[in-house]
C-alpha cells in the first residue's frame, strides 16, 4: 500500500535517497548542504512530494516556488524513485500530485530540465529550449586585464546552489565587472558575467587554459561566431529544459522565455 506525503520541510530519508541516486551512483558531489543551500534556508518557499510503499521511502520530488519575470513558477527536480520500486507506476503518482499541488498554489508555469523527455512529455511537459552549451578557448586575444594590470577579487559562492557536476564555485570581480564560475574537476562552466568578452576570456584563460563553457542561447550564438577569429568555438544544443504551462492567458511566448542559471536549477 503506498502513500503520498507533501512536507515544506526535508526529510533525512528523502535526503539520503536523494544523495544516493544523483551524487553516489554518479561518484560525485561534495556536500548536500552546499549543492542545495535553499533546502535549509527559512526564506524558500518549496515542498517535497514523497511516496512510500509501507513505511519505507521509495520516491520523491521537489518543487521551488518563485516569481520570475512576474510568473508564479514551480522548479522541478530531485524526481527520483528507488530503483526496486521502479516501473511500477510510482513515477506517475508523483507527477500527477506534483499537478493538483501546483493547481492549488495557483503556479503558472512549471519548469524543468531533463534528458528524459519521453517520461515527462506524457505527463503534458514540452521540450523547449533555446540554451545552447558553448566551448571556447582563447587564440590571440588582447588580454586588457593584464595591460591595467586591475586587481581581481575572488569570492566563494556558498549562498548559491552549487551544480551536482562541480566541485566550487566562484565570483571574479575587478572595476565594474564581474563573472561566475563553477569547476569540474577538468572543465570551468561560466555561468554569470557582466564584462567584455575580451575580459572574460582572458580572465578565463588564466584559470584554465584549455578553454571553458558558457551557457547562452540560440539568438545570442551567432555574435560568439562572429568573433572566431579570436576564439576557438564550439556549440551544441542543451535540449533538457521542459515546460508545462498551467495558465490560461494565452500568452505562450511569454513563459517560453522563463529560464534559470545553471546555480538556479534543481
Amino acid at each position: 500500500m503506498s502513500r503520498i506525503e507533501i512536507r515544506k520541510q526535508l526529510s533525512s530519508e528523502y535526503k539520503e535517497l536523494c544523495w544516493k541516486t544523483f551524487f553516489t551512483q554518479k561518484k560525485r558531489g561534495i556536500k548536500f548542504e552546499l549543492h542545495f543551500p535553499w533546502f535549509f534556508n527559512a526564506d524558500a518557499f518549496f515542498y517535497t512530494i514523497e511516496i512510500h510503499s509501507g513505511i519505507k521511502l521509495i520516491g520523491g520530488m521537489t518543487l521551488k516556488i518563485e516569481i520570475k519575470n512576474n510568473i508564479r513558477t514551480a522548479i522541478i527536480g530531485l524526481v527520483c524513485i528507488d530503483e526496486d520500486y521502479r516501473g511500477l507506476g510510482y513515477f506517475s503518482l508523483l507527477m500527477n500530485k506534483a499537478d493538483e499541488l501546483m493547481q492549488c498554489e495557483n503556479i503558472q508555469l512549471a519548469i524543468l530540465w531533463s534528458g528524459q523527455h519521453h517520461l515527462y512529455k506524457k505527463h503534458g511537459y514540452k521540450l523547449i529550449d533555446h540554451n545552447v552549451l558553448i566551448y571556447i578557448r582563447k587564440k590571440n586575444i588582447i588580454i586588457n586585464n593584464a595591460e591595467k594590470k586591475i586587481e581581481i577579487k575572488h569570492y566563494t559562492l556558498n549562498d548559491k546552489s552549487l551544480p551536482p557536476f562541480a566541485i566550487y564555485q566562484e565570483r571574479l570581480e575587478w572595476d565594474n565587472s564581474y563573472i561566475v564560475y563553477c569547476a569540474s574537476e577538468k572543465e570551468f562552466y561560466v555561468i554569470d558575467y557582466e564584462c567584455a568578452i575580451n575580459d572574460m576570456c582572458s580572465v578565463m584563460d588564466k584559470l584554465s587554459p584549455n578553454g571553458f563553457y558558457i551557457n547562452t542561447t540560440i539568438d545570442q550564438l551567432s555574435f560568439f561566431y562572429s568573433l572566431r577569429a579570436l576564439l576557438e568555438i564550439k556549440s551544441k544544443d542543451q535540449n533538457i529544459r521542459m515546460i508545462k504551462i498551467f495558465a490560461n492567458d494565452n500568452t505562450e511566448e511569454n513563459y517560453n522565455s522563463v529560464d534559470f542559471k545553471l546555480n538556479e536549477r534543481i
